[in-house]
């Protein structure tokens, strides 16, 4: 049965034990299984040692790997980074009749339907000894081939045990009778975690902040690590605003800091509550900062892994009060218009002044206007006459008296 009791075992004395396995007939049952063997020693219980092995079954054909890239645990290969590259060399075996050939198909990886999908994306070549393409090997009974399988990982692949499978199958047969075997190989990669590669986008619309108003703004974190981390996002809010809270979700209690997990190569979304100071200007610009690290409170990361992020936000004001607001804080450009302002006005009033000075400096000159109700002459013009007659001479009334007699 599938426990046993063996008979008494004396000191340094061996004993050996044999075990049958049947595998399952049906075809889609697993092909391959871990079998594990514990031995327990009846006298005390602390005496114990358990033996482990892999059980294949063949269908007719067995493939297994005689050597890989990294000279230990054969079929096993790691931890390497992404990016990186491995082989394997494997034999395979006709376990069918001596007299009768059969030829064998060799399916990559990224061909072979039991693999995860994700490993269709690596690249894999399968090589003879010649260094040439092995798409096909033909097989006698109890004949063997050796091939090369390389496999070159991506840039993006998450760390920890990767199991991918080449699949050898009867050629020329329907797949749901041919014989079959589906080799396991493992690639394990190590972690790889990479100052820079947290990534911080804004997906809410950017829209201006009115004075007081309060928006929550949306925001996504990137992990492009291959492995999940505890991200600590914190807020540096510009002057004034100090009154920022980031959180994952609504239902979360908002604070001033956020610790989030994020998977690798995956991402998660927060959300920022802002409320702008009732003292915004017209046209104002504020620079909100986001700052994310991997949190880990056993093994701290460095400064180098700490990233700030910047975004710019638009301020808008039209109401009365922010006429106040521009007076009590000005921009540059408003003091340039004021001083334009005050130049014009002073210039206008010494214009004025200058003007009034030059009209008191002049001479006055006194006119005696008429009464109101004086007529007014004109003079007539003087006509060139002879002088005046003021004497009479003798001469003359002599001849008076003449003309009186006649």
């Amino acid at each position: 049965g599938i426990n046993s009791l063996t008979p008494s075992i004396g000191s340094f004395q061996q004993l050996t034990l044999r075990m049958t396995v049947f595998p399952p007939d049906q075809r889609e049952a697993q092909d391959i299984g871990l079998v594990r063997v514990l031995v327990v020693s009846g006298n005390d219980a602390d005496l114990r040692t358990e033996v482990a092995f892999t059980v294949h079954r063949t269908f007719g054909v067995l493939a297994e790997v005689i050597s890989d890239s990294d000279a230990k645990s054969l079929g096993s290969v790691g931890p390497i980074a992404p990016g990186s590259d491995a082989w394997f060399r494997f034999r395979i075996t006709d376990a069918g009749d001596e007299d009768v050939e059969t030829t064998w198909r060799i399916v990559p990886p990224n061909l072979l339907p039991r693999n995860d999908g994700q490993y269709a994306s690596w690249d894999y070549e399968i090589t003879d000894d010649a260094g040439e393409n092995a798409p096909v090997v033909r097989l006698s009974g109890e004949e063997y081939a050796d091939l090369r399988l390389e496999v070159i990982l991506r840039d993006q692949v998450e760390a920890g045990n990767h199991t991918i499978y080449v699949g050898i199958i009867e050629d020329g047969v329907d797949d749901d009778e041919a014989r079959y075997f589906d080799m396991p190989v493992t690639v394990v990669v190590k972690e790889d975690v990479v100052a820079g590669r947290l990534l911080i986008t804004l997906e809410s619309q950017m829209t201006p902040f009115g004075p007081g108003q309060s928006k929550e703004l949306g925001f996504r974190v990137d992990n492009q690590n291959n492995i999940p981390l505890t991200i600590l996002v914190s807020l540096d809010e510009p002057r004034g605003w100090e009154n920022g809270a980031v959180s994952v979700n609504s239902f979360q209690q908002a604070g001033s800091t956020l610790l989030v997990t994020v998977d690798a190569y995956s991402n998660e979304k927060f959300t920022v509550d802002l409320t702008a100071p009732t003292t915004v200007k017209n046209n104002d610009r504020a620079e909100l900062t986001i700052i994310v690290e991997p949190y880990d409170d056993e093994v701290p990361y460095g400064a180098d892994f700490k990233q700030q992020t910047k975004f710019e936000f638009a301020t808008t004001c039209t109401e009365v009060a922010c006429l106040t607001n521009e007076l009590l804080d000005p921009e540059p450009s408003t003091i340039g218009l004021i001083g334009v302002l005050v130049a014009i006005v002073l210039y206008a009033t010494y214009r004025r002044g200058a003007t009034r000075s030059m009209a008191a400096a002049m001479p006055i000159k006194d006119v005696a206007l008429p009464e109101a109700d004086e007529v007014v002459t004109e003079a007539a013009p003087e006509l060139d006459l002879p002088p005046a007659v003021t004497a009479v001479d003798d001469d003359d009334l002599e001849l008076l008296d003449e003309l009186s007699d006649l």
